[in-house]
């Protein structure tokens, strides 16, 4: 089997069973929760963001927009506090990809929004051959009226950003969509097309 094929095989088996995944048993103490909960009905929850970014002040030549992914792992410490690792990595906005680790805390607001505070390290690589890339801290803060959406700025070395944020299966899907098709145009113009 093709790598895409077998690519696309495993996406479609994952997205179909996407509603299996959160129907989890109804307990109150789950370890691993695929959608973020607090505390104690949820211990574990992963963090998959996909959003589209706007930069305030746009640089000349640059594109004002860009897309990035948020992908890491929480933990809930207490019943409303969370802790987590994530790595960004965003593409588009100034003409540059853009990554790095970070250290999140999130304070629940209610069962389903949240607050979030992130810092960590980036790397900003221009989109071009020949050109110096620079490294520098970044911070972030979200706000989530529900597990499935939020309203980021984030500031790092290239400036100030506001975007909207996918969260939980909307960003697996959209995050699955964007690599696969990546994947796919990367393939095609290694053979030509």
């Amino acid at each position: 089997m093709r790598p895409a094929t077998t690519a696309m095989a495993f996406l479609i088996t994952v997205l179909g069973h996407g509603n299996d995944l959160n129907a989890q048993a109804d307990s109150t103490n789950r370890t691993w929760c695929w959608t973020a909960q607090p505390a104690p009905r949820c211990r574990l929850f992963p963090l998959t963001s996909f959003g589209v970014f706007a930069q305030v002040e746009p640089s000349s030549g640059g594109k004002p927009f860009g897309l990035a992914l948020d992908w890491g792992a929480m933990i809930n410490f207490t019943r409303r506090e969370a802790i987590g690792a994530t790595y960004y990595l965003s593409v588009g906005m100034g003409n540059v990809w853009e990554g790095g680790p970070g250290l999140r805390y999130r304070a629940w607001i209610n069962p389903r929004s949240s607050l979030d505070v992130a810092a960590g390290v980036s790397s900003v690589l221009p989109i071009g051959y020949g050109q110096a890339g620079q490294s520098g801290a970044f911070v972030a803060a979200k706000y989530s009226p529900s597990p499935s959406l939020g309203i980021v700025a984030r500031h790092s070395v290239r400036g100030t950003a506001l975007g909207l944020e996918l969260g939980s299966g909307g960003g697996i899907t959209f995050a699955a969509v964007v690599v696969l098709v990546g994947a796919v145009a990367a393939a095609a113009l290694s053979h030509g097309f």
